[in-house]
């Protein structure tokens, strides 16, 4: 990880280095033609990589986690290009460095708190320090430091998201992302609220029960911009899964699944940021780190949800069509509903069978093939803002199921019937 001495979150030197991008983005897009911007895309972002990487690596805050998740529907209206650029930005974690992020604490924690200062994890609004009790040298924790000023440039950093979005033409002209935006707002501003999350990590943790590990917090130790738990050991999926046997990662694959069907059918409550960096394994069981982005369902959003994953699984035509007539997603006048159906048979493939091998699925590069016949053939009133956090976490069920290598029968059927 790079250390970073200081974070662009003042207004004018932002500014300038948005200006700066939007100005070589404005200069090789603006008089092209839609049909011409995507060959001309990936030329520039190849060449142009090392310095849009360098240059969005020093901004951190919400441009960067409002790309990341606005990039859910990337494999619908984003070129490849533009995917690469932000896994490329994601796994540059730059840090900031101790003088510059310890001036966050309240003197308490750095009284004491034991704090290492180089970060055990960097994200887009804030990083992780180990530290141990001052006192008895035992007691282990994980404190999350939101970095300084990243809450104020929200509005800023989305306007620029916007733009540059704009000046590459990469999102068809018919395609308003305006309530997209203000949902991705919202969950930003929830995940730098430390003291929402704090709270969301405690009734999530009183109903995942001994199945599954969460993090202790400690209050005393946090803020809004602070946050204290637990540190648990554990290994990363990418690392266990060469090491566990077979009937133990169906068993994790299961659990996992099962999961999300609480969040869904029971608890009204999803942590929608399911990316491998979010969750452990220990003892055979899943520890699950990062409430910040967990969603509380309304009833009715809940309902539809627990329509479609039964309609799904059922490959019910009429009650996926009932949904979305619902809610008006699709203009049915002008949309090929064949197109549609057989998109529902490729994702509901898992679904008929009793006996499934996610490790060798390809549903998903099946699905990013079908993309571009789908923007196409299916006519979208709006995208779908109130489902964007949950499609998220659904597009992290498939990829930690497959990260797993899971087969067999793991599908909690209860839920469906």
């Amino acid at each position: 990880m790079k250390e970073l001495s200081k974070l662009n979150t003042g207004f004018f030197k932002r500014n300038l280095i948005i200006a700066k991008m939007a100005t070589q983005f404005g200069k090789e897009f603006f008089f092209s033609s839609e049909k011409e911007v995507s060959n001309k895309l990936g030329r520039f972002l190849q060449n142009k990589m090392g310095v849009l990487t360098e240059d969005l690596g020093q901004l951190k805050g919400s441009l960067l986690k409002a790309g990341q998740i606005l990039s859910l529907y990337g494999k619908e209206l984003l070129p490849p290009e533009v995917e690469n650029l932000l896994e490329e930005l994601q796994s540059q974690s730059s840090f900031l460095s101790w003088n510059q992020i310890s001036k966050q604490l309240t003197q308490k924690i750095l009284e004491e708190l034991v704090i290492s200062k180089s970060p055990i994890a960097a994200a887009s609004i804030g990083q992780v320090h180990k530290a141990i009790d001052k006192e008895t040298g035992k007691k282990e924790y994980a404190l999350k430091i939101q970095y300084k000023n990243i809450k104020r440039v929200i509005d800023l950093d989305l306007k620029a998201l916007k733009m540059l979005l704009s000046f590459t033409k990469v999102v068809p002209k018919d395609y308003n992302l305006d309530n997209i935006f203000k949902e991705i707002k919202v969950m930003l501003l929830q995940e730098m609220d430390y003291e929402k999350e704090a709270d969301l990590t405690l009734k999530y943790a009183s109903l995942a029960g001994d199945n599954y590990i969460v993090p202790q917090v400690f209050k005393e130790f946090s803020s809004k911009t602070f946050l204290c738990t637990s540190f648990i050991k554990g290994n990363s999926i990418q690392d266990e899964v060469l090491k566990l046997s077979q009937p133990n990662r169906n068993k994790l694959g299961k659990d996992f699944f099962e999961l999300f069907f609480k969040e869904i059918f029971e608890w009204n409550l999803v942590q929608s940021d399911a990316h491998a960096g979010n969750y452990l394994i220990k003892d055979n069981k899943w520890v699950l780190l990062d409430f910040g982005a967990t969603k509380e369902l309304s009833q009715e959003i809940a309902l539809d949800y627990q329509g479609i994953m039964k309609g799904i699984a059922r490959r019910d035509k009429k009650v996926l069509w009932d949904i979305l007539e619902k809610h008006n997603f699709i203009d049915f006048n002008n949309t090929n509903e064949d197109l549609l159906w057989d998109y529902f048979l490729l994702v509901s493939e898992p679904f008929t069978k009793k006996s499934y091998d996610w490790g060798n699925s390809k549903i998903p590069t099946q699905a990013l093939n079908r993309s571009k016949d789908l923007l196409k053939g299916v006519k979208l009133n709006y995208l779908p803002h109130q489902n964007l956090f949950i499609d998220r976490k659904i597009g992290g069920l498939y990829f930690i199921l497959k990260t797993l290598k899971a087969k067999g029968d793991i599908i909690p059927w209860d839920y469906l019937d």
